[in-house]
């Protein structure tokens, strides 16, 4: 079998999950199996490794295929694009197909691997993907105490949810965790679960039942100071049985994190709990390699596991093969390597407030012989658990069955949410039967004074790669000279695919409804009149329609110009951020049956958000928004466009309308969206959710600066506007 395995750790680097491959790729390759990993490093390599496997090294946030990228993109989504990119490629240039590509999802790694497989004629198309599951990102914040909700890292949560949501198949290595996402609501999918392979028979484990005894008294913790891994109460629980009169010694060994005080957990242990490290009952060490960590075990009397929350941690696995008692909490794969109380180790509840010492008084009283018995269970179980000779098979079964799995996934035509709780609507062209030309698109430009820029639009959407195609323009009451002289110009050249419509001047959204209405085709796209798309856009957002069922409507990331060059990653549309802010600019291809039934824009909301408000509502009526994540449209930023004229107050009361013309969806999602204007600010505040925090403080400056901009007596601020971007351009603010 043929492995392409994608991950953001692999050895030299420490870490569970480059632990879990080191074993994983050992045991595959020495069976016979072909293993190819892609991870960041320092320096770019594609070489084999000396078991087999090879091993192609990338070097992080170095690429040039999108202007600014990592000025735009925080790090994990930046890396997801990245290593999606250098699988493609890699297929690409080899031809050499894995039968399953594994991929993490953790910093959902795989966010952009299985969104361009959705939506891209790529090698991915036919290749079954498993997104094994380690521990999520936004569950390690949620346990951490962290602020969970604050962009970027609330994005790459739901970027986590989505790869859960599109993969083949889902791996866990423990019920705990399995059970976790389940609950939190991460999806309602079958999850199988697999220990990690941990034990290989052909490397003997020092013996550790020669004369070195374990030392009574002598505990160990091995693992990051965090609080998820429940080293704030172990201290705690400690120090309350050391001024009990306890008399024992505990070690922690390894690196230190920040809790949600700013301060590491260890200057916290080492404030608090001084007295107890004067007097030798605490001792903390740094992290350390890992023949050393095994060193330090084989006097061990026992290990100790403390975590509030845990996946299947190789801590335990390793103390376990070298024959050490281990006490362990009950929440995480921990309790599950272990197994029966007191028989390969002791288990505690922290929900119970004595239950650890329990647990751990147990452990002290033991004999030495006593101790040995229970080391030697302990290693006899563990290797039931995790030797290479148990889990292969298992692993490649489920490979198999991933394969199985993949090929029903392909037949779906259910575009994977994460709103998976969202019953999906079906394709409105087939639901209701409009009368229009098979796969005709109509595009429709809404007209209003803009002749400087029409042909440059017009000219863009005719050098289009898809047809059949017509254009219609909606001249909403021009009354500018110069624009109704082109506009004459467009008419005189009398092309049959291209119509202008005159109307009464009555606001952007009813000319796009005009629009809409006069269109033929079976296809409706919306371009402004002053905006411009790539030639392959119209072509691309079509086969995704023609491809799925429940896509309402398609758009792709975003190019400014003009007055602004940046550029805007877009997203699939989602529950709660779309009701917080668009996540796309009204440049779209969508079935216009759906528009028609479902979504026609608003004339109350005249001013802006029209096109904002029918996404809210045909998201809520379960048609999925997709995102093409690539630069295949350019928006102008024009300082005298209406969007750029509106005032704060204006664009409060515009939202109020949105909510009130959705007002379930918003009630459904009211405490979601709390809390994120409550860590991130008000939705005009936002800009992007996986934006570097540095370049969305600016943005968020920029934001504030034109809010007072907009206040009585203010006004002449505005006029500080380009000074301001010039400097901000000049020395990348």
């Amino acid at each position: 079998m043929h492995l392409l395995i994608l991950t953001s750790e692999f050895p030299p680097d420490l870490g569970g999950i480059a632990t879990y491959l080191e074993h994983s790729a050992r045991m595959l390759t020495r069976a016979g199996h072909h293993v190819t990993i892609i991870a960041p490093g320092d320096a770019r390599c594609d070489k084999q490794l000396p078991d087999g496997t090879r091993l192609i090294r990338l070097i992080p946030h170095q690429t040039t295929s999108v202007p600014a990228f990592f000025q735009t993109l925080s790090h994990w989504p930046a890396l997801s694009y990245e290593i999606a990119e250098t699988a493609i490629n890699h297929l690409r240039s080899t031809g050499d197909l894995p039968d399953v590509i594994e991929v993490q999802e953790y910093g959902a790694l795989g966010y952009y691997l299985l969104q361009r497989r959705l939506v891209d004629e790529t090698p991915l198309r036919d290749i079954p993907i498993l997104v094994h599951l380690h521990s999520p990102h936004s569950e390690n914040l949620r346990v951490n105490q962290m602020a969970r909700y604050r962009f970027p890292d609330y994005w790459v949560g739901q970027m986590e949810k989505f790869c859960i949501n599109a993969a083949d198949a889902l791996l866990s290595p423990s019920r705990f965790l399995r059970d976790k996402l389940l609950k939190q609501g991460f999806t309602d999918r079958s999850i199988d679960v697999i220990p990690y392979a941990g034990i290989d028979p052909s490397i003997l484990i020092e013996d550790f039942d020669s004369p070195v005894d374990p030392q009574p008294e002598d505990i160990v913790y091995i693992g990051r100071l965090e609080v998820r891994k429940g080293v704030l109460p172990l201290v705690k629980a400690s120090a309350r049985l050391w001024a009990e009169g306890t008399d024992f010694r505990l070690t922690l060994i390894g690196g230190d994190t920040v809790d949600a005080t700013g301060r590491t957990v260890g200057t916290i242990v080492r404030e608090k709990y001084r007295h107890f490290i004067r007097s030798g009952h605490l001792t903390l060490l740094e992290a350390m390699p890992q023949e050393q960590v095994l060193a330090r075990l084989r006097s061990a009397w026992a290990v100790v596991v403390p975590s509030l929350y845990e996946n299947y941690p190789y801590a335990c696995i390793e103390a376990m093969a070298a024959g050490k008692v281990v006490v362990a909490s009950t929440s995480g794969g921990q309790a599950e390597m272990i197994g029966s109380d007191g028989q390969a180790g002791w288990l505690f509840d922290w929900a119970d407030d004595r239950s650890f010492d329990c647990a751990l008084l147990s452990a002290l009283s033991m004999t030495v012989d006593e101790n040995r018995a229970m080391g030697a269970r302990a290693r006899q179980r563990i290797a039931t658990l995790t030797s290479y000779d148990v889990i292969l098979p298992e692993r490649i079964a489920h490979y198999q069955k991933t394969i199985e799995q993949a090929s029903t996934w392909r037949r779906s035509r259910i575009f994977p949410s994460v709103n998976w709780d969202l019953r999906p609507a079906m394709d409105g062209a087939r639901v209701y039967g409009e009368e229009a030309h098979e796969d005709l698109l109509s595009v429709v430009i809404p007209f209003y004074n803009l002749g400087r820029y029409l042909k440059e639009t017009l000219t863009s959407i005719l050098a289009s790669t898809y047809g059949p195609l017509e254009v219609i323009i909606i001249d909403d009451g021009s009354d500018e000279p110069s624009s109704l002289a082109v506009l004459e110009r467009v008419r005189a050249q009398d092309q049959e695919h291209v119509r202008v419509i005159r109307t009464d001047n009555q606001g952007l959204a009813l000319a796009r409804n005009c629009g809409a209405e006069a269109a033929r085709g079976e296809y409706l796209a919306f371009v402004d009149a002053d905006d411009l798309v790539l030639p392959d856009f119209f072509a691309r957002a079509i086969h995704v329609l023609k491809s799925f069922d429940n896509v309402g409507f398609v758009y792709s990331w975003v190019q400014y110009f003009d007055d602004n060059n940046e550029w805007w990653p877009t997203w699939n549309t989602e529950f709660p951020y779309l009701l917080g802010h668009n996540m796309l600019v009204p440049i779209v291809v969508m079935r216009r049956s759906v528009f028609l039934h479902h979504t026609r824009n608003r004339p109350t909301l005249e001013h802006a958000y029209e096109d904002w408000d029918a996404w809210v509502r045909l998201a809520a009526a379960g048609y999925q928004g997709v995102s093409l994540p690539h630069l295949l449209v350019k928006y102008r930023v024009r300082s005298d466009s209406m969007f750029r004229r509106m005032s704060v107050d204006q664009s409060l009361y515009l939202h109020d309308l949105i909510a009130q013309g959705s007002p379930e969806v918003y009630g459904r999602y009211a405490l979601e969206l709390f809390n994120l204007m409550n860590a991130n600010g008000p939705h005009y505040l936002w800009v992007h959710p996986a934006m570097q925090a540095q370049h969305a403080n600016y943005n968020r400056m920029k934001a504030i600066f034109f809010w007072l901009a907009s206040r009585p007596g203010l006004g002449w601020m505005h006029q500080l506007k380009m000074p301001l971007k010039r400097l901000y351009d000049r020395f990348h603010l």
